[in-house]
């Protein structure tokens, strides 16, 4: 049978516990991966049986380590993060080496559940979106045969949001609330659906509760729990509300916190949302032939690491100058890295228009190219190169290219930085 390449996977990989789920491009039906015992999420974390030296994940790796027959390593992502080889039984690993072998057992479930495809797209919600939690993981997963190509980071925010535009319908005129009960303490998300604007804008709100709902075991949270929620929901119509994380799993006490504030609401406990997000932003990426760009220009999806500007140039295009759209608003700011070559007209600095995609506010921004050489009109080309430092700072590389055999390029560049734009 000859394998396809239209699978699309979503991995909720956490330092704590992994969840994927999967769905053919052709069938929108998503199917969740599972695990020896029957679980649908796994703790991250792999074990090696002293006697067979098998690596082993899931409940096969908590038999071992409830026996005592081999060593463990869990919290994968945080020592991913270190420089130290791991020890393991009698040998030592690096933690990329350890993270490659747990998340290759966690594929080849997913091979083995959905034979005869490979897979087309890899969508992975992360909590560190830091450059170096993403070069590592990146690295991970090329070793898995998984390039750029295939692989996407997103936040659990975005996949939060993604999962809410996939039922907007169910949603349509309501602020979608979700509580996130992690060991670290409690985290709030709010969507808002602004329908009446084009694109369709949706988004997101929320910080930390921890303060108030630290996490502790068998902690009755439940007084503080419905004040909070009260605060929250004040002046807002918020009809549904989605609750998840390790903090809910004793269910008497979840129950009463839960009840104390599903008055009037439909009320969801589960953990599969983020993992299901991740499936829907495939298939709305995959629609718009896996093009970031072209899934905000009909729902613009706004969340904590997403850009919020649109960023256009004045530029002489076919004989005209013409505004040109040069970034789009609605992207993670580690995914945005564009460049562009064209022609100056009689001037050394580019002016740049920012439109903010939440308020529709314009502002200015110009860069001078102190030093360029002089030439006629329309003589000089150069190359300009955008991307972020972070979500509140542009970086933008202009390079002289010159003109031809005309006026050679001296490769001279000029470096800029535009912050304050998530402030």
């Amino acid at each position: 049978m000859e394998q396809k390449k239209t699978l699309l996977v979503g991995i909720d990989l956490d330092n704590e516990f992994t969840q994927l789920a999967c769905c053919d491009q052709e069938d929108a039906k998503l199917i969740p991966i599972v695990f020896s015992g029957g679980r649908e999420k796994i703790a991250t974390a792999i074990g090696v049986e002293e006697a067979t030296k098998k690596w082993l994940i899931g409940a096969d790796m908590e038999a071992l380590l409830e026996n005592e027959s081999g060593d463990v390593v869990d919290g994968l992502l945080a020592k991913l993060l270190g420089e130290e080889k791991i020890p393991v039984l009698t040998a030592s690993f690096a933690p990329e080496e350890i993270l490659e072998r747990f998340l290759r057992r966690c594929l080849l479930q997913v091979k083995e559940q959905v034979p005869g495809y490979l897979i087309a797209k890899l969508i992975v919600t992360v909590t560190d979106t830091s450059s170096q939690m993403r070069e590592r993981l990146s690295r991970v997963f090329a070793k898995l045969g998984l390039l750029s190509d295939r692989l996407v980071f997103i936040t659990r925010g975005q996949s939060f949001g993604e999962y809410v535009l996939k039922h907007r319908k169910e949603v349509f005129g309501q602020t979608v609330a979700l509580f996130d009960y992690r060991k670290s303490g409690m985290h709030y998300s709010q969507v808002r659906l602004n329908t009446k604007r084009r694109p369709v804008l949706l988004e997101l709100q929320g910080g930390d509760l921890s303060d108030v709902l630290p996490y502790q075991e068998d902690f009755d949270y439940a007084d503080a729990f419905a004040e909070t929620a009260a605060k929250l929901f004040a002046r807002q119509t918020v009809m549904r509300v989605y609750a998840t994380g390790v903090g809910f799993a004793n269910e008497e006490i979840a129950g009463k916190a839960l009840g104390r504030i599903a008055q009037g609401r439909k009320v969801f406990l589960g953990d599969n949302l983020y993992v299901n997000g991740a499936c829907y932003f495939a298939q709305r990426l995959m629609e718009n032939q896996g093009s970031i760009e072209a899934m905000s220009r009909d729902y613009l999806v706004m969340a904590e690491e997403t850009v919020p500007y649109e960023v256009s140039m004045d530029l002489f295009y076919r004989g005209r100058t013409e505004n040109i759209v040069v970034l789009e608003p609605g992207i993670n700011w580690f995914d945005v890295k564009k460049t562009f070559d064209f022609i100056l007209d009689d001037t050394d600095q580019l002016d740049l228009t920012l439109l903010d995609a939440l308020t529709g506010s314009k502002s200015k921004a110009s860069f001078f190219l102190d030093g360029l050489e002089k030439r006629p009109r329309k003589m000089t080309r150069v190359r300009v190169v955008f991307d972020y430092e972070d979500v509140d700072t542009m970086h933008v590389v202009v390079t002289d290219f010159g003109f031809g055999e005309w006026y050679p390029a001296t490769g001279r560049t000029w470096e800029f930085r535009l912050g304050g734009l998530k402030a």
